[in-house]
């Protein structure tokens, strides 16, 4: 008995995990579901940085809004990717499901961006979770 449940649960488990996407072929965000447009603009000093929204396999579809330092920058579907540019220093960044920023099923981290580098986050809806790459 201990095993079979042990089997349903791990079955269970495993049937909710999420994918990452594939940069080199995932499409990115339409320009129509961007709030924010001047992040997707380089500029000198501008740091790089790029959301992708993992493929999950659950029932159903879920939708998330990303946010930089609390204002919405773009409505993102499973399997997306975004570019945005930062200006150096420290940024929030959230992931809430769907439109409203009070979703209960939300995250939130805060990094501090540099302009020597390419910055690549995952938003997972496994808890959910924004987890750095």
């Amino acid at each position: 008995m201990k095993v079979w449940i042990s089997a349903l649960l791990l079955t269970v488990l495993s049937a909710c995990a999420s994918t990452p996407v594939d940069l080199a072929t995932a499409p990115y965000v339409s320009v129509d579901r961007v709030h924010a447009t001047n992040l997707l603009e380089k500029g000198a000093g501008k740091v790089p940085v790029i959301i992708s929204y993992d493929h999950f396999q659950d029932i159903g579809t879920m939708s998330f809004t990303f946010y930089v330092d609390w204002e919405p920058v773009a409505y993102m579907r499973e399997g997306e990717q975004l570019r945005i540019f930062l200006t150096p220093g420290r940024h929030i960044l959230s992931a809430v499901a769907g439109k409203r920023k009070d979703s209960p099923f939300a995250t939130t981290l805060v990094d501090h961006f540099t302009s020597d580098g390419e910055y690549h986050y995952r938003i997972s809806p496994d808890g959910p979770q924004l987890i750095p790459m």
